[in-house]
Protein backbone atom coordinates (compact mmCIF):
# COMPACT_ATOMS: atom_id res chain seq x y z
CA UNK A 1 0.00 0.00 0.00
CA UNK A 2 1.35 2.96 -1.40
CA UNK A 3 0.85 6.53 0.57
CA UNK A 4 0.81 9.08 -2.36
CA UNK A 5 2.01 12.41 -1.71
CA UNK A 6 0.01 13.82 -4.33
CA UNK A 7 -3.29 12.79 -3.21
CA UNK A 8 -4.05 11.62 0.05
CA UNK A 9 -5.67 7.90 0.75
CA UNK A 10 -4.42 5.23 1.69
CA UNK A 11 -5.82 1.91 3.33
CA UNK A 12 -4.19 0.11 6.18
CA UNK A 13 -5.59 -3.63 6.58
CA UNK A 14 -6.19 -4.89 10.58
CA UNK A 15 -4.53 -8.33 9.72
CA UNK A 16 -1.99 -6.81 7.41
CA UNK A 17 -3.40 -9.28 4.50
CA UNK A 18 -6.37 -9.60 2.21
CA UNK A 19 -7.83 -12.98 2.03
CA UNK A 20 -7.97 -15.26 -0.98
CA UNK A 21 -11.62 -14.53 -2.53
CA UNK A 22 -13.07 -14.96 -5.61
CA UNK A 23 -14.03 -12.66 -8.28
CA UNK A 24 -17.29 -12.40 -10.51
CA UNK A 25 -17.55 -10.87 -13.95
CA UNK A 26 -20.07 -7.54 -14.18
CA UNK A 27 -22.13 -6.93 -16.80
CA UNK A 28 -21.07 -6.37 -20.34
CA UNK A 29 -20.84 -2.91 -21.05
CA UNK A 30 -19.06 -1.39 -18.24
CA UNK A 31 -16.96 0.84 -19.73
CA UNK A 32 -13.23 0.74 -18.64
CA UNK A 33 -11.59 3.82 -17.44
CA UNK A 34 -9.19 5.77 -19.62
CA UNK A 35 -7.09 5.63 -16.72
CA UNK A 36 -6.41 1.32 -17.57
CA UNK A 37 -4.87 2.42 -20.77
CA UNK A 38 -2.14 4.33 -19.69
CA UNK A 39 -1.56 1.87 -16.36
CA UNK A 40 -0.79 -0.77 -19.22
CA UNK A 41 1.44 1.64 -20.55
CA UNK A 42 3.66 1.96 -17.86
CA UNK A 43 4.37 -0.94 -16.54
CA UNK A 44 4.60 -2.45 -20.43
CA UNK A 45 7.14 -0.30 -20.42
CA UNK A 46 10.69 -2.40 -21.80
CA UNK A 47 13.12 -0.68 -19.97
CA UNK A 48 11.26 0.04 -16.98
CA UNK A 49 10.25 -3.94 -16.98
CA UNK A 50 13.97 -4.92 -17.29
CA UNK A 51 14.60 -3.04 -14.45
CA UNK A 52 11.96 -4.40 -12.11
CA UNK A 53 13.20 -7.42 -13.25
CA UNK A 54 17.33 -6.78 -12.57
CA UNK A 55 15.66 -5.90 -8.60
CA UNK A 56 15.09 -9.25 -8.25
CA UNK A 57 16.80 -11.80 -10.86
CA UNK A 58 13.40 -13.19 -11.72
CA UNK A 59 10.26 -11.63 -13.80
CA UNK A 60 8.34 -9.13 -11.96
CA UNK A 61 4.91 -8.87 -12.87
CA UNK A 62 1.63 -9.77 -11.10
CA UNK A 63 -2.47 -9.02 -12.28
CA UNK A 64 -3.64 -5.58 -11.70
CA UNK A 65 -7.18 -4.50 -10.94
CA UNK A 66 -8.83 -0.97 -10.88
CA UNK A 67 -11.39 -0.11 -8.41
CA UNK A 68 -13.68 2.81 -8.84
CA UNK A 69 -15.32 3.81 -5.58
CA UNK A 70 -17.75 5.91 -6.82
CA UNK A 71 -19.69 3.87 -9.40
CA UNK A 72 -18.72 0.74 -7.55
CA UNK A 73 -17.32 -1.17 -10.65
CA UNK A 74 -13.73 -2.93 -11.06
CA UNK A 75 -11.40 -4.06 -13.88
CA UNK A 76 -9.02 -6.48 -14.05
CA UNK A 77 -5.78 -7.26 -16.19
CA UNK A 78 -3.57 -10.43 -16.69
CA UNK A 79 -0.06 -8.26 -17.21
CA UNK A 80 0.44 -9.90 -20.07
CA UNK A 81 1.01 -7.74 -23.24
CA UNK A 82 -1.94 -8.42 -25.04
CA UNK A 83 -4.34 -8.42 -22.96
CA UNK A 84 -6.61 -5.68 -22.15
CA UNK A 85 -8.83 -4.71 -18.96
CA UNK A 86 -12.29 -6.72 -18.14
CA UNK A 87 -14.46 -5.76 -15.60
CA UNK A 88 -14.73 -7.74 -12.23
CA UNK A 89 -17.04 -7.51 -9.37
CA UNK A 90 -14.44 -7.51 -6.36
CA UNK A 91 -15.95 -9.65 -3.54
CA UNK A 92 -17.75 -8.27 -1.09
CA UNK A 93 -16.37 -6.52 2.25
CA UNK A 94 -12.75 -6.13 0.34
CA UNK A 95 -11.51 -3.22 1.37
CA UNK A 96 -11.16 -0.89 -1.95
CA UNK A 97 -7.74 0.61 -1.74
CA UNK A 98 -4.16 0.41 -2.72
CA UNK A 99 -3.02 -2.60 -1.90
CA UNK A 100 -2.09 -6.49 -3.11
CA UNK A 101 -5.06 -9.08 -2.90
CA UNK A 102 -5.95 -12.15 -3.71
CA UNK A 103 -8.36 -13.02 -6.73
CA UNK A 104 -9.24 -16.19 -7.18
CA UNK A 105 -5.73 -17.27 -5.86
CA UNK A 106 -3.45 -14.88 -7.70
CA UNK A 107 -1.86 -12.14 -5.89
CA UNK A 108 -3.00 -9.07 -8.01
CA UNK A 109 -2.49 -4.90 -6.84
CA UNK A 110 -5.43 -3.18 -6.61
CA UNK A 111 -5.21 0.34 -7.34
CA UNK A 112 -8.37 2.68 -6.70
CA UNK A 113 -9.52 5.53 -8.56
CA UNK A 114 -8.48 8.35 -9.63
CA UNK A 115 -5.05 7.68 -9.91
CA UNK A 116 -2.39 10.30 -10.24
CA UNK A 117 -2.38 12.03 -14.00
CA UNK A 118 1.44 12.76 -14.41
CA UNK A 119 2.91 9.22 -15.73
CA UNK A 120 6.11 9.29 -13.50
CA UNK A 121 3.49 9.19 -10.31
CA UNK A 122 1.61 6.64 -11.71
CA UNK A 123 4.55 4.81 -12.46
CA UNK A 124 5.70 4.99 -9.08
CA UNK A 125 2.35 3.61 -8.09
CA UNK A 126 1.57 0.98 -10.12
CA UNK A 127 5.60 -0.40 -9.45
CA UNK A 128 4.83 0.03 -5.38
CA UNK A 129 1.87 -1.64 -5.58
CA UNK A 130 3.28 -4.51 -7.77
CA UNK A 131 5.78 -4.65 -5.67
CA UNK A 132 3.87 -6.10 -2.54
CA UNK A 133 2.51 -8.61 -4.67
CA UNK A 134 5.54 -9.69 -6.03
CA UNK A 135 7.44 -10.11 -2.25
CA UNK A 136 4.58 -12.05 -1.76
CA UNK A 137 5.29 -14.36 -4.26
CA UNK A 138 9.26 -14.09 -3.68
CA UNK A 139 8.87 -15.41 0.06
CA UNK A 140 8.49 -12.34 1.69
CA UNK A 141 5.55 -12.46 3.94
CA UNK A 142 3.92 -8.80 5.13
CA UNK A 143 5.47 -7.74 8.36
CA UNK A 144 3.30 -7.10 11.65
CA UNK A 145 4.29 -3.29 11.99
CA UNK A 146 4.87 -1.81 15.04
CA UNK A 147 3.08 1.52 16.65
CA UNK A 148 5.37 4.84 15.19
CA UNK A 149 3.45 7.32 17.50
CA UNK A 150 7.21 8.52 19.00
CA UNK A 151 7.86 9.55 16.14
CA UNK A 152 5.42 12.15 17.09
CA UNK A 153 7.44 13.67 20.21
CA UNK A 154 9.97 16.11 20.56
CA UNK A 155 12.69 13.40 20.79
CA UNK A 156 11.12 10.92 17.99
CA UNK A 157 10.54 13.80 15.96
CA UNK A 158 14.25 15.33 16.52
CA UNK A 159 16.67 12.24 15.90
CA UNK A 160 14.54 11.22 12.72
CA UNK A 161 14.83 14.50 11.26
CA UNK A 162 18.83 14.75 11.89
CA UNK A 163 18.89 11.08 10.34
CA UNK A 164 16.96 12.23 7.78
CA UNK A 165 19.28 15.16 7.16
CA UNK A 166 22.22 12.53 7.17
CA UNK A 167 20.50 10.31 4.95
CA UNK A 168 20.41 13.04 2.18
CA UNK A 169 24.11 14.48 2.61
CA UNK A 170 24.93 10.55 2.21
CA UNK A 171 22.67 10.62 -1.52
CA UNK A 172 23.73 13.39 -2.77
CA UNK A 173 28.19 12.86 -2.20
CA UNK A 174 29.51 10.16 -4.62
CA UNK A 175 32.56 10.25 -2.74
CA UNK A 176 32.48 6.93 -1.12
CA UNK A 177 34.50 8.03 2.35
CA UNK A 178 32.06 11.43 2.13
CA UNK A 179 28.79 8.92 2.02
CA UNK A 180 29.96 6.59 4.33
CA UNK A 181 30.58 9.41 7.21
CA UNK A 182 26.85 10.34 6.26
CA UNK A 183 25.27 7.36 6.35
CA UNK A 184 27.43 6.23 9.61
CA UNK A 185 25.88 9.65 11.25
CA UNK A 186 22.36 8.62 10.21
CA UNK A 187 22.75 5.31 12.02
CA UNK A 188 23.91 7.35 15.08
CA UNK A 189 20.76 9.43 15.15
CA UNK A 190 18.78 6.29 14.53
CA UNK A 191 20.36 4.55 17.42
CA UNK A 192 19.71 7.34 19.70
CA UNK A 193 16.18 7.54 19.04
CA UNK A 194 16.32 3.91 20.10
CA UNK A 195 18.29 4.99 23.21
CA UNK A 196 15.28 7.01 23.93
CA UNK A 197 12.58 5.04 23.16
CA UNK A 198 13.81 1.14 23.86
CA UNK A 199 12.51 -1.34 21.08
CA UNK A 200 11.22 1.60 18.57
CA UNK A 201 13.58 0.45 15.76
CA UNK A 202 11.68 -2.85 15.43
CA UNK A 203 8.43 -1.25 14.82
CA UNK A 204 9.93 0.62 11.91
CA UNK A 205 11.82 -1.78 10.57
CA UNK A 206 8.30 -3.79 10.11
CA UNK A 207 7.15 -0.75 7.94
CA UNK A 208 10.30 -0.10 6.51
CA UNK A 209 9.95 -4.05 5.25
CA UNK A 210 6.34 -3.24 3.70
CA UNK A 211 6.09 0.21 2.68
CA UNK A 212 10.05 1.27 2.47
CA UNK A 213 10.87 -1.54 0.42
CA UNK A 214 8.31 -1.26 -2.30
CA UNK A 215 8.28 2.34 -1.95
CA UNK A 216 12.48 1.84 -3.11
CA UNK A 217 11.65 -0.43 -5.48
CA UNK A 218 8.95 1.41 -6.95
CA UNK A 219 11.01 4.43 -7.68
CA UNK A 220 13.91 2.28 -8.81
CA UNK A 221 12.08 0.90 -11.59
CA UNK A 222 10.23 4.29 -13.00
CA UNK A 223 12.52 6.65 -12.71
CA UNK A 224 15.22 6.10 -16.01
CA UNK A 225 18.21 5.61 -13.92
CA UNK A 226 20.02 6.30 -11.19
CA UNK A 227 20.39 10.00 -11.64
CA UNK A 228 16.87 10.45 -12.09
CA UNK A 229 15.86 8.20 -8.78
CA UNK A 230 18.36 10.66 -6.76
CA UNK A 231 17.02 13.60 -8.39
CA UNK A 232 13.59 12.42 -6.78
CA UNK A 233 15.35 11.30 -3.36
CA UNK A 234 16.81 14.10 -2.78
CA UNK A 235 13.87 16.63 -3.35
CA UNK A 236 11.60 13.65 -1.05
CA UNK A 237 14.24 14.36 1.80
CA UNK A 238 14.31 17.86 1.55
CA UNK A 239 10.84 18.64 1.36
CA UNK A 240 10.40 16.01 3.84
CA UNK A 241 12.42 17.81 6.64
CA UNK A 242 10.01 18.91 9.10
CA UNK A 243 6.13 17.59 8.25
CA UNK A 244 3.65 17.71 10.40
CA UNK A 245 3.73 14.35 11.00
CA UNK A 246 6.14 11.47 10.38
CA UNK A 247 4.04 8.44 12.48
CA UNK A 248 3.97 5.08 9.81
CA UNK A 249 4.84 8.23 6.88
CA UNK A 250 8.68 8.08 7.48
CA UNK A 251 9.10 5.09 6.16
CA UNK A 252 7.89 6.32 2.44
CA UNK A 253 11.43 8.10 3.31
CA UNK A 254 13.95 6.10 5.38
CA UNK A 255 13.01 2.95 3.01
CA UNK A 256 13.83 4.56 -0.64
CA UNK A 257 17.09 6.79 1.04
CA UNK A 258 18.29 3.20 2.59
CA UNK A 259 17.40 1.47 -0.51
CA UNK A 260 19.29 4.09 -3.10
CA UNK A 261 22.22 3.65 -1.06
CA UNK A 262 22.04 -0.10 -0.84
CA UNK A 263 21.84 -0.20 -4.50
CA UNK A 264 25.30 1.48 -5.24
CA UNK A 265 26.85 -0.78 -2.26
CA UNK A 266 25.55 -4.26 -3.27
CA UNK A 267 23.14 -3.61 -6.37
CA UNK A 268 22.04 -7.69 -5.78
CA UNK A 269 21.11 -6.98 -1.94
CA UNK A 270 17.36 -7.90 -2.56
CA UNK A 271 17.82 -11.38 -3.83
CA UNK A 272 19.35 -12.18 -0.04
CA UNK A 273 16.83 -9.94 1.12
CA UNK A 274 15.83 -12.12 4.82
CA UNK A 275 12.15 -12.41 6.12
CA UNK A 276 13.56 -10.07 9.60
CA UNK A 277 15.36 -7.42 7.23
CA UNK A 278 16.40 -4.22 8.73
CA UNK A 279 16.95 -1.77 5.81
CA UNK A 280 19.54 0.44 7.83
CA UNK A 281 21.40 -2.50 9.37
CA UNK A 282 21.66 -3.91 5.47
CA UNK A 283 23.38 -0.49 4.19
CA UNK A 284 25.84 -0.41 7.45
CA UNK A 285 26.61 -3.75 6.64
CA UNK A 286 26.66 -3.17 2.86
CA UNK A 287 29.35 -0.28 3.65
CA UNK A 288 31.31 -2.10 6.00
CA UNK A 289 30.27 -0.27 9.22
CA UNK A 290 29.08 -1.61 12.58
CA UNK A 291 25.94 -0.30 13.65
CA UNK A 292 26.56 2.52 15.85
CA UNK A 293 25.84 3.09 19.22
CA UNK A 294 24.06 6.64 20.60
CA UNK A 295 27.56 7.85 22.03
CA UNK A 296 28.61 10.09 19.60
CA UNK A 297 25.07 11.24 18.33
CA UNK A 298 24.61 14.75 19.97
CA UNK A 299 28.42 15.70 18.81
CA UNK A 300 27.40 14.86 15.29
CA UNK A 301 24.10 16.34 15.25
CA UNK A 302 25.87 19.82 15.14
CA UNK A 303 26.85 18.76 11.35
CA UNK A 304 23.28 18.82 10.44
CA UNK A 305 21.71 21.48 12.03
CA UNK A 306 21.13 20.10 15.70
CA UNK A 307 20.52 23.11 17.18
CA UNK A 308 18.12 24.39 14.97
CA UNK A 309 15.75 21.31 14.77
CA UNK A 310 15.97 20.81 18.32
CA UNK A 311 14.20 24.34 19.10
CA UNK A 312 11.97 24.22 16.53
CA UNK A 313 11.02 20.64 17.93
CA UNK A 314 10.63 22.30 21.58
CA UNK A 315 8.05 24.91 19.77
CA UNK A 316 6.07 22.30 17.86
CA UNK A 317 5.73 20.10 21.17
CA UNK A 318 4.12 23.40 22.75
CA UNK A 319 1.44 23.38 19.55
CA UNK A 320 1.50 19.92 19.86
CA UNK A 321 0.25 19.90 23.63
CA UNK A 322 -2.26 22.46 23.04
CA UNK A 323 -3.86 20.23 20.21
CA UNK A 324 -3.94 16.73 21.67
CA UNK A 325 -5.76 19.25 25.13
CA UNK A 326 -7.89 20.36 22.33
CA UNK A 327 -8.58 16.71 20.39
CA UNK A 328 -9.18 15.07 23.87
CA UNK A 329 -11.81 17.10 24.91
CA UNK A 330 -13.77 17.01 21.29
CA UNK A 331 -13.22 13.09 21.29
CA UNK A 332 -12.47 11.49 24.75
CA UNK A 333 -14.40 14.03 27.25
CA UNK A 334 -17.21 15.52 25.10
CA UNK A 335 -19.99 14.76 23.48
CA UNK A 336 -19.27 12.06 20.82
CA UNK A 337 -20.75 9.23 18.69
CA UNK A 338 -19.28 6.00 19.69
CA UNK A 339 -19.02 3.44 15.80
CA UNK A 340 -18.09 -0.19 17.11
CA UNK A 341 -16.12 -2.07 14.15
CA UNK A 342 -16.19 -5.39 13.45
CA UNK A 343 -14.28 -5.86 10.16
CA UNK A 344 -13.27 -1.87 9.09
CA UNK A 345 -11.65 -1.05 6.70
CA UNK A 346 -10.41 2.41 6.41
CA UNK A 347 -8.88 5.08 4.12
CA UNK A 348 -6.82 8.26 5.12
CA UNK A 349 -3.95 10.16 5.17
CA UNK A 350 -1.21 8.82 6.72
CA UNK A 351 0.64 12.31 7.23
CA UNK A 352 -1.79 13.80 9.46
CA UNK A 353 -2.06 11.10 12.17
CA UNK A 354 -1.96 12.43 15.59
CA UNK A 355 -1.46 10.22 18.70
CA UNK A 356 -4.04 10.13 21.75
CA UNK A 357 -1.63 7.62 23.83
CA UNK A 358 -4.26 4.68 25.35
CA UNK A 359 -7.00 6.62 24.01
CA UNK A 360 -5.80 5.73 20.19
CA UNK A 361 -4.86 7.51 17.06
CA UNK A 362 -6.60 10.30 15.33
CA UNK A 363 -7.20 10.55 11.95
CA UNK A 364 -8.13 12.46 9.10
CA UNK A 365 -9.34 12.78 6.74
CA UNK A 366 -10.78 9.49 6.65
CA UNK A 367 -13.42 7.05 5.22
CA UNK A 368 -14.09 4.30 7.61
CA UNK A 369 -16.42 1.13 6.03
CA UNK A 370 -18.30 -1.38 8.49
CA UNK A 371 -21.34 -3.78 9.12
CA UNK A 372 -22.95 -0.45 10.13
CA UNK A 373 -22.63 1.71 6.94
CA UNK A 374 -19.74 4.32 5.69
CA UNK A 375 -18.61 7.24 7.44
CA UNK A 376 -16.50 10.28 5.34
CA UNK A 377 -15.14 12.66 7.55
CA UNK A 378 -12.83 15.18 6.50
CA UNK A 379 -12.85 16.42 10.58
CA UNK A 380 -11.11 13.92 12.95
CA UNK A 381 -11.92 10.66 14.23
CA UNK A 382 -10.39 8.93 16.87
CA UNK A 383 -9.98 4.93 16.54
CA UNK A 384 -9.25 3.43 19.91
CA UNK A 385 -5.95 1.32 20.05
CA UNK A 386 -7.57 -1.78 19.75
CA UNK A 387 -9.57 -0.87 16.67
CA UNK A 388 -12.81 -1.60 18.37
CA UNK A 389 -13.98 1.45 18.31
CA UNK A 390 -14.30 5.27 16.35
CA UNK A 391 -15.50 8.25 17.94
CA UNK A 392 -16.84 11.59 15.98
CA UNK A 393 -17.55 15.12 17.52
CA UNK A 394 -21.32 14.99 17.74
CA UNK A 395 -20.99 18.86 16.86
CA UNK A 396 -24.36 20.03 15.22
CA UNK A 397 -25.48 16.53 14.42
CA UNK A 398 -28.95 16.55 11.84
CA UNK A 399 -29.71 13.92 9.63
CA UNK A 400 -32.86 10.87 9.88
CA UNK A 401 -32.89 7.79 8.62
CA UNK A 402 -29.90 6.36 7.05
CA UNK A 403 -28.21 9.72 6.14
CA UNK A 404 -26.47 11.97 8.63
CA UNK A 405 -23.97 14.72 9.16
CA UNK A 406 -22.46 16.86 11.92
CA UNK A 407 -19.14 19.46 11.30
CA UNK A 408 -17.14 17.79 8.79
CA UNK A 409 -18.62 14.51 8.43
CA UNK A 410 -21.10 12.57 7.00
CA UNK A 411 -22.55 8.99 7.97
CA UNK A 412 -24.52 6.67 5.73
CA UNK A 413 -26.01 4.37 7.26
CA UNK A 414 -26.49 0.52 6.26
CA UNK A 415 -29.91 -1.18 6.64
CA UNK A 416 -30.78 -1.68 10.12
CA UNK A 417 -29.46 1.08 11.59
CA UNK A 418 -30.05 4.55 13.40
CA UNK A 419 -28.55 7.14 15.45
CA UNK A 420 -30.16 7.93 18.86
CA UNK A 421 -29.41 10.15 21.66
CA UNK A 422 -26.94 8.60 23.97
CA UNK A 423 -27.53 8.34 27.69
CA UNK A 424 -27.79 12.02 30.04
CA UNK A 425 -26.98 14.02 26.92
CA UNK A 426 -23.94 12.39 26.02
CA UNK A 427 -23.31 12.32 22.43
CA UNK A 428 -25.29 9.39 20.30
CA UNK A 429 -25.36 6.19 19.91
CA UNK A 430 -25.31 3.78 17.10
CA UNK A 431 -28.58 1.37 17.40
CA UNK A 432 -30.55 -1.11 15.18
CA UNK A 433 -33.27 0.87 14.20
CA UNK A 434 -36.92 -0.26 14.60
CA UNK A 435 -40.42 1.01 12.92
CA UNK A 436 -40.21 4.00 14.83
CA UNK A 437 -37.02 4.96 13.10
CA UNK A 438 -38.05 4.59 9.53
CA UNK A 439 -40.51 8.11 9.63
CA UNK A 440 -38.06 10.71 9.86
CA UNK A 441 -39.55 13.80 12.13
Amino acid sequence: MRERFLFSTLLVAMLGCVPALPAHAQKDGDAVPAAAEAVREVLLDQAARARADALWGRPFMAPVALHDPVSGRSWRWSGDAGARFEPLRLPEGLPPANTCIELEGRPTALMVLPLPEGRDELAVLAWHELSHCMQRLFGLPESREGGTAHLDSEQGRTWLRLELRALRRAVEDDDPDAMRAHLRAALGFRARREAVFPGALAGEAGIERNEGLAEANGHAIAHPGRDAYRGWLLRALESGDNRDSYVRSAAYLTGPAYGFLLDGLRPDWRRQFPEDGDLAALAAGAAGLPFPDAAGADVLAGAYGGDEVAAAERERERVRAAREQALRARLVDGPAIALPLARPSVSFDPRNLFPLGADGMVYHPVTLEDAWGRLESEAEVLLATDWKTARIAAEGVEGCGREWRGQGWRLLLADGWTLRPGDAGHGMVLAEATDADATCR
